[in-house]
């Protein structure tokens, strides 16, 4: 039976560290059994590039969560342990300590300047480009498509049409390097392919230069990410990631059979 307070309010001891244990216990089952695997914000990355991307997104994700945890943690040892049923009791009070004061305000400068510091080497590795890629090509958004020509070697180009009556597909080789040229023939149109985690303005006036490295094969819906006028939402287009013998074969297929 625990003991009464002078104004008749039933008091006892604090919850003791086992109390906290089972809490933190219960809150880390009920997570676990959420699901199997973590999905994070954004896509591994179909591509070198957008792989980058994803693994800063993913550490950015668990320097969050990790914070997050710790801060619940205080919140909920606090609320427990400090906690008293007569109102007029306060817990101990500490102030002008300068060792925690320095800590909670370094520890903080210190995660920041280190996603700042990553943050800067993925995005230089994703704004690289190769010296002798091996393939070039001209992406060209217009009201209401996209127009993307590879550059041959040859001097014979194939031309690839996408625009609302026909949501057009052009491919790219796996593991190798495709130089792209962004350039826009009226507005500003974003070309976007989701999980390639890339998205890059083509402006009026200003040539948009950027690699694209597939890491794995398969079909890609990409689309037109900035407001661009009445038909925005029909330009959409899709990238099939194929291997390198079976790219060399579809463009000798194309040529001579490009649209004007």
């Amino acid at each position: 039976m625990s003991a009464e307070s002078p104004s008749g309010t039933p008091s006892g001891p604090p919850p003791g560290p086992g109390r906290l244990r089972r809490l933190v216990g219960v809150g880390a089952l009920g997570f676990l059994l959420t699901g199997c695997t973590y999905h994070f914000e954004t896509y591994k990355g179909a591509t070198t590039q957008g792989h980058s991307i994803g693994k800063l997104f993913q550490g950015f994700d668990i320097t969050a969560l990790a914070v997050g945890i710790f801060v619940w943690i205080l919140i909920f040892w606090s609320a427990l342990v400090y906690r008293r049923k007569n109102a007029d009791h306060w817990p101990k009070q500490t102030h002008h300590n300068y060792k925690w004061e320095f800590a909670y305000t370094i520890i903080p400068l210190l995660i920041v300047a280190v996603l700042f510091g990553y943050t800067v080497v993925y995005e230089n590795s994703v704004d690289k480009v190769v010296p002798n890629p091996e393939n070039t090509m001209t992406i060209t958004g217009f009201q209401w498509g996209w127009r993307f020509v590879y550059n041959q070697p040859n001097g014979q180009n194939v031309q690839i049409l996408s625009d609302p009556n026909s949501f057009g597909t052009f491919e790219l080789p796996v593991g190798q390097t495709t130089r792209v040229n962004l350039v826009t023939a009226d507005v500003i149109h974003e070309f976007y392919v989701p999980e390639f985690n890339f998205e890059r303005y083509a402006q009026s006036g200003v040539t948009n230069v950027f690699d694209v490295t597939p890491n794995r094969t398969g079909t890609f819906i990409g689309r037109c990410a900035q407001l661009c006028g009445l038909h925005h939402d029909l330009m959409v287009f899709y990238v099939k990631v194929v291997q390198p013998a079976e790219f060399q074969s579809w463009l000798q297929q194309q040529e001579g059979s490009a649209p004007t």
